[in-house]
């Protein structure tokens, strides 16, 4: 009823255990998955801040570019223009907008006459021959450029086109909706400060033009200088952008006395795109992680690390898409961080349930020993105790009235009493021995002539081989009359050996020997039977307490598992080895190595 109910106890423990250990385990999976989602999250808002940085330095080269544009002298677009009035005479020279742009984006200018007609300063002026071999690629380019404007011959100068921008705004609010808002908040500032510096680079470079001296005005309105006004008012608006085919123009409006120019600049959109990788991407390890997709066709997905950004008017019509790939998740140091400690922590949450079910299997093995140690006990404590009472009885009650069967009756007494003590007494030199908590058997140690002990212990087992039908023989080698060993132990375990060997010998069987002889430096003493042997399953552990084999229980055969045991600890006090083995032909040879001892102490190995 009790095993039954320790072991009930053992499964709930282990069932308990295992919850926790589940619970403890799964906490530990949520607890190392939302820091690995924390940090995909971190590189991702990282990635996003990259692309963030890569879109305004690809605005702040745009408005670098547009600045130095705007803040260009109208009066450039003529083929000569004055750059400085000279007090004497107004000095005239060729306009740097006459030459094949030097950034190569840049198709070339343009200026359409408030009567309609198309101007380039690339043009050659009249008293300029048109086959001047050494103008023919700025004439080319700029019949390009005529090309590519004529629809603004002979028609209205266009006005600040809103559609773009208000294109560009509808598009932000999308993009807006799929990032953080912190990032958006960061980006609108962004925006803000590169819109302020746009105008403020345009509004300072344009005082420039907005104030030029009567003989740049006369220069380019080619009139007298002497018969211009003062007065004269002079405005010129910001460029705005419109795509003809695969290029952009920029124009903008002058207004001087109510007449009205058209002037501008085409850029070839895939060149600027090509310049504004190479200007914002330069090194290589920033062009080898962020790649730029040009077009229409980009969408935000952040876990794609895919990012879209429509750029501010003029260039409204531009649209690129920052491709960063998705994140890695071990890519991060604070990844792999959190990943090792989980790691670390399920391993050790593994090992401690693994301590602690060996615990418990341990602390399940001892019961269940100590049961086995109360029922071998008990049932050897019977026997003998139900034998005395019985015969104390008999004699009591005078029921045996034979003098001669009486003392046959006191004589069973008197075995039975002695193999009790003979069992307490093992009882108790196990637990001293196990526990350690006696004194050491070779600090007292009582020494005797090795010969005198191993046939003394012959002597005191032969009434119980005579009752058996056989012999015990002991055989002494050379040097052992010499040899000093500890009396009591060695005793005690000779007669555990010799008293199994006469218990598993069949009566009437061959002689039980005790051997001993020197080796040496070393003592060895032999016990060997012919009886059934040891089962070799039972056979490495035939020293441990509490071990009987198979066929011990089969046969009912006497016993509690003790004797070999105390055999075991008595041998390792004195600082020897035994081992067992079969022999050939049957039984079992029991063989021991002991040091011996000279003047009280113990001989060195």
């Amino acid at each position: 009823m009790q095993a039954r109910a320790r072991e009930g106890g053992l499964l709930r423990g282990r069932i308990y255990l295992g919850v926790a250990g589940l619970i403890m385990l799964v906490g530990l999976v949520l607890l190392l998955r939302g820091a690995l989602a924390a940090s995909v999250a971190e590189q991702q808002l990282r990635r996003e801040a990259l692309a963030a940085r890569v879109f305004d330095e690809l605005e702040g080269s745009l408005a670098s570019f547009v600045a130095a544009e705007q803040a260009r002298p109208f009066v450039q677009w003529r083929r000569e223009w004055v750059a400085a009035a000279s007090k004497r005479e107004p000095i005239a020279s060729r306009s740097p907008l006459a030459e094949i742009p030097d950034r190569p984006f840049v198709l070339g200018y343009f200026q359409i006459e408030p009567d309609g007609q198309f101007a380039s300063p690339m043009l050659p002026g009249p008293d300029e021959p048109r086959d001047d071999p050494t103008q023919a690629p700025a004439l080319a380019r700029a019949e390009q450029l005529r090309a590519l404007n004529q629809d603004l011959e002979n028609s209205e100068p266009v006005a600040v086109l809103d559609q773009p921008q208000q294109q560009q705004q509808i598009q932000q609010q999308a993009q807006q909706q799929a990032v953080p808002e912190d990032v958006q908040i960061q980006r609108a500032l962004d925006q803000q400060s590169i819109a302020r510096q746009r105008k403020n680079a345009a509004a300072n470079s344009n005082n420039i033009g907005f104030d030029p001296d009567l003989e740049q005005l006369a220069n380019f309105l080619a009139d007298d200088a002497a018969q211009l006004d003062d007065a004269l008012d002079v405005r010129v608006t910001s460029f705005v952008a419109e795509p003809i085919g695969d290029s952009l123009r920029l124009i903008r409006t002058v207004e001087i006395g109510g007449q009205r120019w058209l002037q501008g600049l085409v850029v070839d959109r895939h060149a600027l795109e090509r310049w504004l990788e190479q200007d914002v991407l330069g090194s290589p390890e920033l062009s080898g992680f962020v790649k730029l997709e040009w077009g229409a066709g980009g969408s935000v997905n952040a876990e794609a690390g895919r990012w879209t950004h429509q750029f501010a008017p003029p260039f409204s019509e531009l649209q690129v898409t920052a491709a960063l790939g998705p994140v890695n998740t071990l890519a991060s140091h604070s990844a792999r961080v959190v990943l090792g400690l989980g790691l670390g922590l399920g391993l050790a949450l593994l090992v401690v349930l693994i301590a602690v079910e060996r615990t418990l299997a341990g602390l399940h093995a001892r019961a269940q020993e100590r049961e086995r140690i109360v029922a071998a006990v008990t049932h050897e404590l019977r026997t003998p105790l139900t034998s005395i009472r019985m015969y104390s009885e008999m004699l009591e009650q005078g029921i045996v009235a034979d003098p001669e069967r009486q003392r046959g009756y006191h004589k069973t007494i008197r075995t039975e009493a002695e193999r009790l003590s003979r069992l307490v007494d093992q009882v108790l030199l196990l637990a001293r021995l196990d526990g350690r908590g006696g004194p050491k058997v070779i600090e007292q140690a009582a020494l005797a002539r090795l010969d005198e002990v191993v046939a003394g212990v012959g002597e005191l087992l032969r009434p119980q081989a005579d009752a058996r039908g056989l012999v015990v023989d002991v055989e002494l080698g050379e040097g052992t009359a010499g040899a000093m060993v500890a009396r009591d132990s060695l005793t005690q375990i000779l007669t555990n050996l010799a008293d199994n060997a006469l218990k598993f010998t069949p009566c009437e069987g061959e002689a039980v020997q005790l051997c001993a002889w020197r080796d040496g430096d070393r003592l060895r003493v032999a016990v060997r039977d012919r009886g059934a042997g040891v089962e070799p399953q039972v056979l490495p552990h035939m020293f441990e307490a509490f071990v009987r084999g198979p066929r011990e229980a089969e046969q009912a055969v006497p016993g509690t598992g003790m004797g070999l045991a105390v055999v075991q600890s008595l041998v390792d006090e004195l600082g020897g080895e035994v081992w067992g083995q079969n022999r050939a032909g049957g039984g079992l040879e029991v063989e021991l190595s002991l040091p011996g001892f000279h003047d009280g102490r113990r001989a060195s190995s």
